[in-house]
C-alpha cells in the first residue's frame, strides 16, 4: 500500500498563446508569498520579461515570473477564465468563458506569451473530466469504476517535484502537466 502526506495535484492546461487574458476570481485567493486579491475582476498581461497582474481600476496587483493565485477556502472558491477558445479547429469552434476549482498559475511560455494553468486534486480532476464526459442522466455511483481507467494513467505521472507537460494533440485546448 502506498500512503501520502497529501492529495497529488495535477495542472492543466487552459490557455496558451495569449498577450493578456481577463479573468474572475469568486471569493479571495492569494500567492505563495501572501499577497492577496480579492473577489472580483482581473487582467493579467505580459510584461517584457515579467506577468502583470491588474485589478479592475487598472492598479497593478503582482508582477512576478510565474504566479500562482491559491484559494483561501479552497472547497467553495472558483476562478474564471473569459473567453476561452473551445473545439479548436472543429466547426463549433467558439470562445466561453469557463470556471475552474483550484490555483490558477500564470506562466510564461518559450515564445513569452502566456500560459494559464489549473493546479488541481487528481481526484477532482478526474471526477471532473468522467462528469463531463458521461450523460447527465447518469448516476453519480456509475462513474466510480470509470475512474480507474484515468488513473492508471495519471498515477505514474505523479511523482513529487516531477513537472512534465503532456503535449496537446492538435485539437483539443486543454492538456496535463503532471506531478506539480
Amino acid at each position: 500500500m502506498i500512503t501520502l502526506a497529501h492529495e497529488p495535484t495535477v495542472c492543466v492546461g487552459l490557455m496558451s498563446g495569449v498577450q493578456e487574458l481577463s479573468f474572475a476570481l469568486d471569493s479571495e485567493f492569494a500567492t505563495p508569498d501572501g499577497t492577496r486579491f480579492p473577489a472580483g475582476g482581473y487582467r493579467a498581461a505580459v510584461a517584457i520579461d515579467r506577468i502583470a497582474v491588474y485589478d479592475h481600476t487598472g492598479h497593478c496587483c503582482a508582477e512576478a515570473h510565474e504566479l500562482s493565485l491559491r484559494p483561501r477556502t479552497p472547497v467553495t472558491a472558483t476562478f474564471t477564465i473569459r473567453s476561452v477558445t473551445i473545439g479548436l479547429d472543429f466547426h463549433w469552434q467558439r470562445q466561453e468563458d469557463q470556471q475552474f476549482h483550484g490555483t490558477l498559475r500564470l506562466k510564461r511560455d518559450t515564445q513569452g506569451r502566456l500560459l494559464v494553468l489549473n493546479e488541481i486534486a487528481v481526484e477532482a480532476y478526474l471526477t471532473s473530466v468522467i462528469a463531463s464526459e458521461m450523460s447527465a442522466t447518469s448516476l453519480r455511483p456509475c462513474s466510480k469504476p470509470t475512474r480507474l481507467f484515468p488513473v492508471a494513467g495519471c498515477w505514474p505521472n505523479c511523482r513529487p517535484g516531477k513537472e512534465r507537460v503532456s503535449r496537446p494533440a492538435p485539437s483539443p485546448t486543454r492538456w496535463a502537466v503532471s506531478g506539480t
